[in-house]
């Protein structure tokens, strides 16, 4: 008898697994050369029974995400659009403009909006270019 396609075997688990029955993906992550530590925590994950002790850590800190934003709003005004200025910063960092964009949104719920906050903060740091000149 011929060996099965691992490409099929796992496809087969996958399918198993998404209609709930983990046990054939299971076997394939026992069958991985990797750490049994790993082993056992994506087992728990494909049944479901994985615990984060305190959920994902956040990537940015509530500064960054600020720093971030004030970015965008300079390239918003030099650029004149919200979304040129998303792509240009996006670039910039090496990050997505979706993720960029979910900050931006984020920040501009806790009512930093760039109508509001940008004229003033475009005028603290022009002032503090002139007192630096």
């Amino acid at each position: 008898m011929s060996e099965l396609d691992p490409e099929y075997v796992w496809a087969r688990a996958i399918s198993e697994w998404q209609t709930g029955q983990p046990d054939a993906i299971c076997a394939e992550i026992r069958a991985l050369p990797i750490p049994d530590a790993a082993k056992d925590f994506l087992i728990a994950l494909a049944r479901g029974e994985a615990k984060r002790r305190d959920g994902r850590p956040p990537l940015r800190d509530e500064a960054e995400e600020y720093e971030l934003v004030g970015h965008v709003f300079a390239a918003w005004d030099a650029q004149k659009t919200r979304e040129k200025a998303i792509a240009t910063v996006a670039e910039q960092r090496g990050m997505t403009e979706d993720t960029l964009r979910g900050i931006v949104d984020k920040v501009g719920d806790r009512g930093f909006d760039y109508r509001v906050m940008w004229p003033m903060v475009k005028k603290l740091t022009e002032a503090r270019a002139a007192s630096n000149t």
